[in-house]
């Protein structure tokens, strides 16, 4: 938003400055410039004044606006990064090379726009250069970091220049070839000039759909993880370690993993995947390669009108290998012969994941706690707890609904055919849910051709099941065998704490 500018202030610096000289004190010189120029508070600290006595900053001024309509071109040139052209043509500008127009991305083109012919600065360091002159290569300005020229159809061209960071704020050196001053523009007109030529080009997206993929494998070296996922019938998506052994995959992490799926991204374009590029991006030896299958179905899609409509995809395997870590922010992303950059945020989660990542911690835990059975063994006998649901019916013979519109069910819970409560029931649920693996079984630990000291067998309303089998290493713990892999331990204790008053019932 523009604010009106404030009125124009006696400004008594120079009168500053020329006392210091004639004093001759060059310290103190640079002390009284402080105010004038935040860059020397890098090279003088101890001298400088503090952040709460130095001016606020003005609001925001317009120096000069031009009809988006007349403007013919934009020239950009980067002192550590690229040049290139850009013509305007129909509300849009284009990247100009060997006389072919190209696409850019339609958001940088707004922003190009914009900050090309909206000339917009947040503060204001000086009316005239020359009182800074011997500053201004600190300031990143001789020579710019950037240098922009805006050429108009009636032939008319100005100049805007691009410095470095001012300290301690958001803002950019800033200089207008038709003021003879020097200001200061937000952050967002100095990253839009910065943005690399690579960087304008539209991405072409994968095409596939986060609820279709239902297989994807991380491979790290020689180490291959594969998840299986699936929806239960309420839409829950549940993950399934497969390789290189079967176990029930953390619910946090199949959550993470969905997000990823949901909004992964290609970032910029960094060119062909040629062999001298592969090595520069790190894919000699890279972090990880990860497949994705997506089964052939259905997607929705909002159109650019908002309708929605369905979209048929056909089964396919999208691979992408990340060479490394690119900055802070970023990964090298090798798709389809292209190297690209991807934020780092977007899939931290498949980077940085695996098998010994993604295990449960809670090997009783699923992903619906709405208990339909539970059956436990033991030496002594069997303890069966079964949960029927009958639906209710209203007079009118149609079935009850909540005020969401689900139906309404009775619910009665048996312990060995005797009745029991449901919120014993709900109980238990949260007790087994809770339940969480002390360690790692030990590798030489031998169970097999031994007896379970018990098993259990859990399964949920929406048809989820889970068979655990607990193996007693010494007195104090309990080697858990989940759907046949052994690989975590509980405290000998911890499924009698789970059951509760029902651990009453049966012998262990």
């Amino acid at each position: 938003m523009q604010h009106p500018p404030k009125k124009k202030k006696t400004d008594s610096r120079k009168k500053k400055l020329l006392l210091w000289l004639v004093l001759g004190v060059a310290l103190a010189a640079a002390v009284a410039l402080v105010v004038l120029l935040p860059t020397i508070r890098e090279k003088i600290p101890g001298k400088t004044a503090t952040e709460n006595q130095l001016p606020p900053p003005r609001e925001q001024a317009l120096l000069h606006q031009e009809e988006p309509a007349q403007l013919e071109s934009v020239y950009i040139s980067q002192r550590d990064g690229d040049s290139y052209e850009l013509r305007y043509r129909d509300g849009a500008l284009y990247l100009v090379e060997d006389g072919e127009w190209l696409d850019i991305n339609d958001t940088y083109s707004d922003e190009l726009l914009k900050v090309s012919t909206y000339l917009l600065v947040s503060d204001k360091v000086t009316d005239d250069a020359a009182e800074v002159e011997p500053y201004l290569a600190d300031m990143g300005l001789k020579p710019p970091r950037v240098e922009v020229t805006v050429t108009m159809t009636d032939g008319r061209q100005y100049t805007l220049q691009i410095g470095s960071g001012v300290p301690q704020t958001t803002y950019s050196y800033y200089r207008w070839s038709e003021l003879p001053g020097v200001y200061m523009c937000d952050s967002g007109v100095s990253d839009a000039f910065l943005m690399s030529k690579n960087r304008l080009r539209p991405v072409q997206q994968p095409e596939f759909s986060s609820t279709l993929v239902d297989s994807v494998i991380l491979t790290k070296g020689d180490v291959t993880t594969e998840v299986f996922l699936t929806s239960d019938t309420a839409g829950n998506t549940v993950g399934s370690i497969v390789a290189p052994y079967c176990y029930p995959m953390e619910e946090e992490y199949v959550a993470a993993l969905k997000t990823t799926l949901d909004n992964f991204v290609l970032g910029t374009l960094e060119g062909d995947a040629t062999e001298e590029r592969l090595a520069a991006y790190g894919f000699d030896d890279p972090l990880c390669v990860v497949e994705l299958h997506q089964k052939a179905g259905t997607r929705m899609i909002t159109d650019e009108n908002g309708a929605l409509s369905t979209q048929e995809l056909p089964e396919q395997t999208l691979r992408f290998t990340f060479g490394r870590q690119e900055g802070e922010y970023f990964y090298t992303c090798l798709y389809e012969g292209k190297i690209y950059m991807v934020s780092r945020f977007l899939v931290e989660a498949l980077v940085k994941g695996g098998a010994d990542v993604w295990i449960t911690q809670y090997p009783m835990r699923l992903i619906s706690s709405q208990l339909g059975s539970v059956t436990l063994t033991t030496a002594s006998g069997k303890m069966e707890i079964h949960a029927q649901y009958t639906e209710r019916v209203l007079p009118n013979n149609q079935l009850e609904v909540d005020e969401e519109g689900n139906i309404v069910y009775d619910i009665t819970v048996l312990v060995d055919g005797e009745e029991w409560t449901l919120d014993g029931l709900d109980r238990l649920a949260d007790r087994l849910y809770q339940t969480k693996a002390s360690g790692l079984v030990p590798g030489n630990f031998v169970w097999q051709g031994t007896e379970p000291r018990w098993t259990l067998e859990v399964t949920t309303v929406y048809g989820q099941t889970r068979t655990i089998s607990g193996y007693a290493m010494d007195p104090f713990t309990d080697a858990l065998l989940v759907d046949g892999v052994m690989l975590q331990y509980v405290h000998s204790e911890a499924l009698q704490m789970a059951l509760g008053e029902l651990a009453e019932r049966i012998m262990f």
